[in-house]
């Protein structure tokens, strides 16, 4: 699967993204460890477009590199990861913004 890094989506960009399998893939810092409202309000609209968010800690990403790497595996494969409608059309961020 292909993943396209640092993608506009709506008004926010994700780090990494799978458009095949509509998966997005988020390393944080410890501060989004409980996720904060904003995270959570952001993993919503992306839910609510049909996307799967995996969320990991840098720091767990870089210790357990192996199954950070499963888990994005399993999420691939998951059912209904597949014939999902083309992506939704979306504004562009203006120049310069982004969260």
């Amino acid at each position: 699967m292909k993943f396209r890094r640092q993608e506009p989506l709506g008004r926010y960009i994700v780090d990494f993204l799978c458009v095949e399998r509509w998966l997005i893939v988020e390393a944080d810092g410890a501060l989004h460890f409980p996720k904060p409202r904003r995270d959570r309000e952001r993993d919503e609209f992306f839910e609510t477009l049909g996307f799967t968010v995996l969320r990991f800690e840098n720091c767990v990403v870089l210790s357990f590199p192996d199954e950070v790497r499963e888990r994005i595996r399993a999420a691939l494969r998951a059912p209904g990861s597949r014939g999902l409608p083309p992506l939704p059309e979306l504004p562009l961020l203006p120049p310069g913004e982004g969260e």
